[in-house]
C-alpha cells in the first residue's frame, strides 16, 4: 500500500500522520533516540550481543541488509530522495521506508518503530513531537 496515496483513508480511520522532507533530518539527527541491535562481534560464530544504536540508523541498516538479500550489490547507497519519514503522533509511532531499484526492479522497505512513552514526552517537550489527542 502506498501509504501518501492513502492518506485521507488513514486519516479517514483516526490515523493521524505526519510526513515530510524535514523529517528526514530530524530523525537523523536525534541521536539519542535509540532501539537495541544484536550482532555478533568477531563472525557469525561469536557470541550475539546486543548494543543500543540510533533509530534513524537502525533503519537505514536493516534496509541496506534487506537490499542486499534481494540482490544489491555492495556498497548499498540509498539517497534521502529515496527515503521517507512517517510519524504517527496517536500511535506513538514513527515509520521509516525506503525505496530502490535493484536489479531493474524497484523494491520498497518500511521498518516501524513503537516509541515509548519516555521517549514521546521527551519529544514533546523538546518540541520535535506533535501530541494529537482529538479524534
Amino acid at each position: 500500500m502506498n501509504l501518501t496515496d492513502n492518506r485521507t483513508m488513514l486519516e479517514a480511520a483516526g490515523i493521524h500522520v505526519r510526513e515530510g522532507a524535514d523529517l528526514i533530518q530530524k530523525w537523523m539527527e536525534l541521536i539519542h533516540v535509540t532501539v537495541p541491535y544484536e550482532f555478533h562481534p568477531y563472525g557469525p560464530c561469536s557470541k550475539l550481543e546486543t548494543e543500543l544504536r540510533p533509530i534513524f540508523l537502525d533503519a537505514m541498516e536493516r534496509a541496506k541488509a534487506a537490499f542486499v538479500e534481494a540482490g544489491a550489490m555492495l556498497p548499498v547507497l540509498i539517497g534521502e530522495d529515496a527515503i521517507r519519514v512517517y510519524e504517527f503522533p496517536r500511535q506513538a509511532q514513527v515509520m521509516f521506508v525506503f525505496y530502490r531499484q535493484v536489479a531493474g526492479k524497484p523494491l520498497e522497505f518500511s521498518r516501524t518503530y513503537d516509541l515509548t512513552p519516555d521517549v514521546v514526552g521527551w519529544l514533546v517537550t523538546t518540541n520535535r513531537w506533535q501530541r494529537v489527542t482529538s479524534h
